[in-house]
């Protein structure tokens, strides 16, 4: 499925509030989202919170994915290219769970700080998806298995 940018904040903005709810709290979710993107705007030149969120994502979604496969008696790990909507569930992943690592108090805070850094290209999410691409560089020899 193709996205276009609009498409792509309607559905990241969701799956964000959706991964970031507990228990069904879905209007602490929204108020935690709306006060993070206010607070990261501050902080960075973006116009606006839809600008700021689709930046960072870019910067944080990886173009592969590493699988393990096994062939015969030994397992390979495959570098898999991902497609769009793949890709945002990734990045969006990665930065709610680089913001819960962080050390601040208030969620909010937290996933403002990680924003920032992502739009910045910089802090956990951003090295977590140059891990993944240097693995998958390293096992490009093993591409061929990706059946």
């Amino acid at each position: 499925m193709l996205l276009t940018n609009e498409n792509k904040w309607d559905y990241s903005h969701s799956k964000l509030l959706n991964l970031l709810m507990y228990d069904g709290k879905k209007n602490i979710a929204r108020n935690i989202v709306k006060k993070s993107f206010e607070k990261a705007l501050k902080k960075t030149d973006a116009f606006s919170d839809k600008e700021l969120f689709l930046q960072a994502l870019l910067n944080i979604s990886p173009d592969i994915q590493i699988k393990s496969k096994r062939v015969g008696s030994s397992v390979y790990q495959v570098p898999i290219p991902l497609d769009d909507k793949k890709r945002l569930n990734l990045g969006i992943r990665f930065l709610l769970s680089a913001s819960r690592s962080r050390k601040e108090y208030a969620m909010i805070d937290r996933l403002s700080g990680e924003l920032v850094d992502a739009y910045l290209g910089k802090g956990a999410a951003i090295k977590k998806k140059d891990d993944i691409h240097k693995m998958g560089e390293a096992n490009k020899a093993f591409a061929h298995f990706n059946w």
